[in-house]
């Protein structure tokens, strides 16, 4: 729908411009324009952030599925975990992630392939109560061995300042069991 006016003239009879003035060649008055740039503008933006996000997913390995590692209430200490170890069950399902029970040693192991890709990770405590999740700083030097399917991380209490050596019979590929 095209909003035009007849144009009003002036008293030599030319074209005046005051008044409202007459709608460009698209057909959409001034205020209809900027907010139709303003839409194309944020959809075009949200369109390439959600393009950039998948396009980093499948170059880092995809996206996994959500992982919590449910560690033994107050545990403190090196946690060492074997992925991909047909000995060892899979990982227990919990709504649309998976969960890695921790034992009261800190090793853990798993027939589940460890996790490529991106991925949420929750770090949490059993309670006589149910759970509760830990903060963030207090999982340090994590690392993962490819070559063995290792991995292992630190926990520690708020403000600890030193980390003592992984014990010595978790060193590089040895045997887990």
């Amino acid at each position: 729908m095209t909003l035009r006016t007849a144009p009003s003239l002036d008293s030599a009879g030319r074209p005046s411009t005051t008044g409202r003035e007459e709608a460009e060649e698209d057909g959409y008055p001034d205020a209809a324009r900027v907010v139709i740039t303003a839409v194309r503008f944020w959809a075009w933006t949200i369109f390439v952030i959600v393009a950039t996000l998948v396009a980093a997913a499948i170059a880092t390995g995809g996206i996994s599925r959500p992982l919590r590692y449910e560690l033994p209430g107050g545990y403190r200490g090196w946690v060492q975990i074997q992925w991909f170890d047909a000995r060892c069950p899979s990982l227990r399902g919990d709504g649309l992630g998976e969960v890695l029970v921790v034992p009261d040693g800190g090793r853990a192991c798993t027939s589940s392939a460890s996790r490529q890709g991106l991925h949420s990770v929750e770090y949490s405590v059993r309670t006589p109560t149910g759970r509760q999740s830990l903060d963030p700083s207090q999982i340090t030097i994590k690392s993962l061995t490819d070559a063995c399917f290792r991995e292992q991380f630190y926990v520690r209490d708020l403000g600890q300042e030193s980390i003592p050596p992984p014990p010595a019979d978790w060193s590089f590929c040895q045997g887990f069991r």
